[in-house]
Formats: C-alpha cells, structure tokens, sequence
C-alpha cells in the first residue's frame, strides 16, 4: 500500500493544487510538497496562473485562490511577486485587485523580513501561541512597502485586540483610519479599524463610542474578504445586541446591505432582532454563500 507521502510525490502539480483546494486541511500535506519539490513547481503555478483565460478569471476562483495563496505562503521569491503583480494587472474585479495587492504585500514583506530567519523563529517558537500571529504580522508590517502598510495594520490591529493588548490594538486601528484615501487602500481597514476601536469602547463601558463606531465600519465598499464566505466579524453588533441596542444594530446591518449585496439574508436577521433574537450571523452567512455556488 503506497503511503500518503508517495500518493502526493506522484500528483502533478495541478492535481496537487486541486487537492489542496478540496477541504481544509488538506494545505497540510500538500503545502510541504510543494516546498519539497522546490523552484519547479513554483515555476508551474506560475505557468499555470499566466495561462488562466483573461475570460475565465472569474470561474477560476477556487484554482486562483489555491495558486496565489500557494505562491504566498510556500515560494516568496522576486519571480512569486512578479506573477502575482501581473495576475492583478488583469484582474477588472475591484475586490479580487485588492486581494492580490494584499497578498503581493505579503509576500514582500516575507521576502524583506528574513521570514523562517532561524533567529526570528526561535523567537517565535518562545512566546504564548495566541502572541505568535501578532509577533508575524508585527514582522510583516516592520518591513512593508509604505503603501502596503495598511494590509498588515488591519490583521495586527485585530489580533492585538484578540489577544488581550489593547494600547496595541487601538494605536494600530487609529492608524489604519489615519491612512490617506483608506476606502479606496482597502475596505476590510474601514471596516475592522472602526471594529477595533468600536469594542475597546464596549469594554470600557463607552456604549454610545461603541455605537459611533459599529455603524462607521459598515461605510465600507467591502473587499474580496468582506463579501466571501465569511461575514464581516459580527462580534461588536452582538455584544451591543446583548445590551439591548438593537436599533443601532439595524442601522448597521441597513449599510452592510450596501456592501454585501446580501439583502435577503440581512432582511431576516433584521426580523430576528426586532422578535428579540440574536441571529447566528457566521453560519446564516456560510449556508447562504453555499447557496450561491
């Protein structure tokens, strides 16, 4: 019987970027090999993005997401960023631009931030696990073009906020929201950099700061994120929601519809709420995304 190692040594690199997009988990086995095959495969996920048909680059979706993200994570190189720099000049889809810029970012970063440095990760492998996102993405935006330091603002800001460092978390939200033309950088910045700032206020106790701001991040364009498979995090209008404020809520999830092209799905949440419900906003969300495909 041939082991799981050999099964994917005899894949091709399509069919390893097939595999890798079936279901989650499956990036563990396949990511380390593609890194064992090396500079080969890179050059074939490269050949293989080039070649998408300038009129199927919507339909490639799951085979985009797999390349890019592959080419990201495993090969950050100058020809890596190159091929991911040329897909976006293609791409006419605003959201799916602003992914690719966000992941080219990344893989600049990575390039410049001597990423898997055996120093960096010895430091790494020393802290609590739930410091070891923030120290990453810390490393990230230490070494970002100026441009793209905006990318790595909004996950630091909203890792700081998970982990508990709150002087952390609201510096980087302000700066997110202090960025100049932010709503054409990037709309996941409007959006969690008034998240951010918006639960600071709930703990503090500041309810009518928390309102201000939850209603500000729904005056997003939205982005490839915010209107994929995940909702924008819903965690701010649930804890308001608890506390009784639920026309805030409404007038929140009015603008969400703007964005998110989600009309039906947020009409019944809004009924939920006026019932005295809470609605169960991340898996309406997935089963309605599902629906769709």
């Amino acid at each position: 019987m041939k082991s799981r190692d050999d099964e994917l040594s005899a894949m091709s690199v399509p069919q390893l970027v097939k595999l890798y997009g079936l279901a989650p988990g499956t990036e563990d086995a396949v990511g380390p090999e593609f890194k064992r095959r090396g500079d080969p495969a890179r050059d074939e996920l490269i050949r293989m993005l080039d070649a998408i048909p300038q009129d199927q680059l919507r339909e490639n979706g799951e085979n985009i997401d797999t390349i890019t993200t592959v080419l990201e994570y495993t090969f950050p190189s100058q020809a890596s960023s190159d091929a991911l720099d040329r897909f976006r000049s293609r791409v006419t889809d605003p959201p799916m631009r602003d992914e690719l810029r966000r992941r080219s970012a990344i893989l600049k970063g990575r390039m410049r931030g001597g990423w898997m440095d055996e120093a960096w990760s010895q430091a790494n492998r020393s802290m609590p696990p739930r410091e070891q996102n923030l120290h990453y993405e810390e490393l990230l935006m230490a070494n970002a073009a100026p441009g793209d330091r905006v990318f790595f603002l909004v996950e630091a800001a909203q890792t700081a906020l998970e982990v508990g460092q709150y002087a952390k978390a609201e510096a980087y939200a302000r700066e997110i929201l202090a960025t100049p033309d932010l709503a054409a950088k990037t709309g996941d910045g409007v959006y969690y950099g008034n998240h951010v700032l918006g639960m600071i206020a709930f703990h503090q106790g500041d309810i009518a700061a928390a309102k201000h701001y939850l209603i500000e991040s729904a005056k997003t364009p939205g982005s490839y994120e915010l209107n994929g498979v995940r909702p924008p995090d819903p965690s701010l209008a649930i804890a308001l929601l608890e506390r009784g404020e639920r026309e805030a809520v409404l007038d929140y999830l009015d603008l969400c519809k703007v964005f998110s092209k989600r009309d039906a799905l947020i009409e019944g949440w809004k009924k939920t709420i006026r019932a005295g419900g809470t609605p169960n906003f991340r898996s309406d969300w997935l089963e309605a995304d599902l629906g769709r495909k």
